[in-house]
């Protein structure tokens, strides 16, 4: 009888690991974290409102919309790496020609390139290189990785607000094209889409309690799961659309934390902390948050406590607001709590859908649900510079972000009682387990 052959231990792992950071980092973190900061001066330099400014954010995020179906065709046609590292050097040419813009449609003719060329360079890469490549602590090892689109903000922010300051708005363009370029540079020496391509297994497989209780049981296959016949028909996904498109909503208002601190009468250097203070509080709560959907408290629990603390701050800058003195640092602690909701919007909308179903299709599944995060950014970015102009301060959208937060919360419950149905329903169907 030949004896079974070892298998070999997944360490490679942490190489994908480091180019999903820097996927996070040089991408999402890049171009979706620092549009604010851009835009009080571009308008000035244009004499243009900033309602026209922020409308190249929607601009961007529904391109990003445009492309993401074709996105998850793309990966599954041409791999993971040869279509991000393409699209990556496309991104990093598009930030360049931001620099050179003199017109509105200038601008908004990059953004339909900046947006479109992100549904494959950044946005659906983290969670397929993720989900692919671990088993075991994938939800943390996800948090860890959507970590560094806040870490990425964060450092950007400042480093923007004095590049902007001192050289302008166009140079910061120019060392942003810089910095895109990490990732296609790494990602496409190393990257590989799944661990079969180097004869390993997704890393914690083996260890896995629930592959252990199924082996023997049934056919186990790298990437089991809902197919995505099944999904399409299930209420869960689109409930899940609903969910992330709300938190969407609400997590647009981050763009908007430079330009809040201004027109409490601060610098822009000043409210760049605001930004920052946000951002951090983003990528330490996408750690914790990883690490609670992994624990008992599950997905859901995880959205519901998270969205709560969103509802607080939001509640809290309105007490402020009405008051007599606008204190920056109480300002600040405002977007430390909000930090908590925005680490929703690339953290949940993964787990959330692995939760319920599984890998098979994940890569074409998961790009419809993020087309909800996408579609709600988009909008909340000009609708909050539209509230500002509209109402004369930003009152309006603290009542805006605390109602879309609280349908995301409901949407949520909503969206994990239907996949228990699904699961319910198609699990002896599919003849796998997650």
């Amino acid at each position: 009888m030949a004896q079974e052959q070892p298998v070999k231990k997944n360490r490679y792992c942490w190489v994908i690991f480091i180019i999903a950071c820097l996927a996070g980092l040089c991408g999402v973190g890049l171009i979706s974290n620092t549009y604010g900061m851009f835009m009080g001066p571009i308008a000035d330099d244009l004499g243009v409102a900033k309602s026209s400014v922020s409308l190249l954010m929607t601009i961007a995020s529904w391109s990003t919309v445009a492309f993401y179906f074709l996105g998850g065709k793309a990966f599954a046609k041409w791999g993971v790496r040869r279509v991000a590292t393409i699209a990556g050097f496309i991104l990093a040419v598009g930030l360049l020609l931001y620099s050179f813009s003199s017109q509105l449609w200038h601008f908004y003719l990059v953004a339909v390139l900046c947006g479109g060329t992100s549904a494959f360079a950044a946005l659906n890469v983290v969670p397929i290189l993720i989900n692919n490549w671990f088993v075991k602590h994938r939800a943390l090892v996800m948090g860890i990785a959507m970590m560094m689109t806040g870490i990425g903000g964060a450092i950007y922010n400042p480093l923007f607000a004095n590049i902007i300051t001192n050289y302008g708005w166009r140079m910061g363009y120019r060392v942003a094209a810089i910095i895109a370029l990490l990732f296609p540079i790494v990602g496409g020496i190393f990257m590989r889409t799944k661990p079969s391509e180097i004869g390993l297994q997704p890393y914690g497989m083996e260890d896995s309690e629930e592959m252990k209780a199924l082996k023997g049981q049934v056919d186990i296959k790298e990437f089991p799961g809902i197919p995505k016949k099944y999904a399409y028909k299930s209420a869960a996904l689109w409930l899940a659309f609903i969910t992330i498109m709300f938190t969407g909503f609400s997590s647009g208002f981050n763009q908007h934390w430079v330009n809040c601190g201004v027109t409490y009468g601060y610098t822009l250097v000043e409210a760049s902390f605001l930004a920052t203070a946000a951002l951090i509080s983003a990528a330490i709560f996408k750690v914790i948050g990883g690490f609670l959907n992994d624990s008992k408290l599950g997905p859901r629990n995880t959205h519901i406590v998270f969205c709560l603390a969103g509802i607080v701050s939001m509640i809290m800058l309105m007490v402020h607001h009405n008051g007599a003195n606008h204190s920056l640092m109480m300002i600040a602690v405002c977007s430390v709590i909000y930090g908590m909701n925005l680490s929703l919007m690339t953290m949940q909308g993964p787990v959330i859908i692995r939760n319920i179903f599984g890998m098979r299709d994940y890569g074409v599944i998961y790009p419809i649900v993020n087309m909800g995060m996408s579609i709600g950014t988009g909008l909340t970015y000009s609708l909050n510079a539209v509230l500002l102009e509209s109402v004369g301060s930003y009152m309006g959208s603290y009542v805006f972000n605390s109602v879309v937060i609280a349908v995301s919360l409901i949407m949520c419950i909503a969206t994990f009682a239907a996949g228990k149905k699904a699961k319910e329903k198609y699990w002896r169907e599919v003849g796998e387990a997650l």
